[in-house]
């Protein structure tokens, strides 16, 4: 069995197990997203920063949206941002302004999952090698019972980056 189709079914798995654990925490039901295999090829540069959820209303708790990030093998890294979260707006002018000193990278060890709230800003990172893929799955949980902003409908909220 290939290793990126293992890690699908992996992921699949765990996204109903912890689709239960929520649903026993918030009393609320997640649905899970199909699982993508993201791919960057030798030498791609760093993903801009971004956040998978951008409501006009806060997140809150539970939070609408979870991303679920898991290494297929060892080079899996994400860089994330304590604390700092995108605001959505009117003005699509107006962006997340976030430093690039807050930078915190997370290597993500072959087979582990993080989950991350829908609107926490992070980014993949470039891939340093010369030969190979970098290969992870991104997946997200949604609440079933919330809908999905007609105008962000599956797509990344950016957020500005300043070199300090």
């Amino acid at each position: 069995m290939k290793a990126t189709w293992a890690a699908l079914c992996v992921v699949v798995a765990r996204l109903e197990r912890l689709s239960d654990l929520l649903f026993y925490m918030y009393g609320r039901r997640y649905v899970a997203s199909e699982a993508k295999i993201l791919v960057s090829l030798p030498g791609a540069e760093r993903q801009m920063p971004h956040s998978d959820d951008a409501e006009k209303k806060d997140v809150s708790t539970p939070p609408r949206t979870l991303g679920v990030f898991m290494a297929i093998d060892d080079t899996a890294f994400l860089d994330t941002r304590p604390r700092r979260f995108c605001d959505d707006s009117t003005n699509k002018e107006l962006l997340s302004v976030v430093y690039r000193s807050e930078v915190e990278r997370v290597h993500v060890k072959k087979g582990c999952i993080i989950f991350f709230r829908g609107d926490k800003i992070h980014r993949g990172v470039e891939n340093i090698s010369t030969d190979d893929l970098d290969l992870r799955v991104h997946a997200y949980l949604r609440l079933a019972d919330e809908p999905i902003s007609t105008e962000w409908r599956y797509k990344t909220y950016p957020a500005k980056e300043i070199i300090d």
